[in-house]
């Protein structure tokens, strides 16, 4: 959920991907305060790659406080296909699911 990949992919292990390596400062618009500075970070950034790139990735849970279960098994997911995702499981367990998606670092990606 973050835009930096290192963390929830297996980029680091695509050679053909080595090259997309960046450091971008991730913070916010507000000078007097640190609403969620990140600083400086070197990673693989997202929005370096298209979607066909972004599906060769299998992920994983970044916090190990999440279920494990299912780490380097799926890709990444479009929005579209988790509103799929979420109506079909929504309607085998008989009830509405809602998704809430999130904008992380908007101030910093419009500035990359």
């Amino acid at each position: 959920h973050d835009p930096w990949l290192n963390l929830t992919t297996n980029v680091a292990e695509k050679a053909e991907f080595a090259d997309r390596k960046a450091s971008h400062t991730i913070d916010d618009d507000d000078e007097n305060f640190n609403w969620n500075d990140k600083g400086n970070i070197t990673d693989w950034f997202s929005f370096d790659f298209d979607l066909a790139e972004l599906k060769t990735l299998k992920i994983r849970q970044a916090s190990a406080v999440r279920d494990p279960r299912y780490d380097w098994q799926e890709t990444v997911v479009t929005l579209e296909e988790l509103v799929e995702i979420t109506k079909e499981f929504g309607e085998k367990q008989g009830r509405t699911i809602g998704i809430y998606p999130e904008l992380k670092y908007s101030y910093a990606m419009n500035r990359i």
